[in-house]
């Protein structure tokens, strides 16, 4: 399934990165490629953020998220000098191989200054070790209209 949404995705990041900037005027958008090994964690790529630098909360989005509630979820978020730490989790994931349902913790170090970002994950009620991915984000350059220019 996940390989399905890494195909199309990139059309509703796109979308997504422009609904956020046009609600939020001071939100970055980040587009993040993580280095996601298969079957290895529950970090899916691209992972897209939507943040305001030490203010409230934070919007994510990647293709699990899309999968179970088919819109951004919020994290929270904690500045660490030049990082910024965020939280979120993804709940009532279905296994579909036993039905089971979990919950999947994640947290997330960005670099302000270089653009890498580490990603940890870990699926709550199951016996497994968190695995940590890593990889870079960039911000989504939004294009501007300018108004009361007419093309010519």
């Amino acid at each position: 399934m996940i390989r399905y949404f890494n195909s199309f995705l990139p059309i509703v990041v796109f979308a997504f990165a422009g609904t956020l900037a046009a609600t939020r005027a001071d939100a970055l958008v980040l587009i993040c490629d993580l280095d996601v090994k298969a079957n290895r964690g529950f970090s899916t790529t691209p992972l897209v953020i939507s943040l305001e630098p030490g203010k409230g909360p934070v919007a994510v989005y990647d293709p699990l998220i899309h999968a179970i509630y088919g819109e951004p979820i919020e994290a929270s978020q904690t500045a660490e000098s030049k990082k910024i730490r965020l939280e979120w989790v993804v709940k009532n994931h279905r296994d579909e191989k036993t039905g089971r349902r979990a919950n999947f913790g994640y947290s997330a170090k960005w670099n302000q200054g270089d653009g890498r970002i580490s990603v940890r994950s870990h699926a709550h009620g199951y016996d497994n070790t968190p695995v940590v991915v890593y990889g870079n984000c960039k911000e989504e350059q939004q294009k501007t209209r300018r108004k009361g220019k007419s093309r010519g």
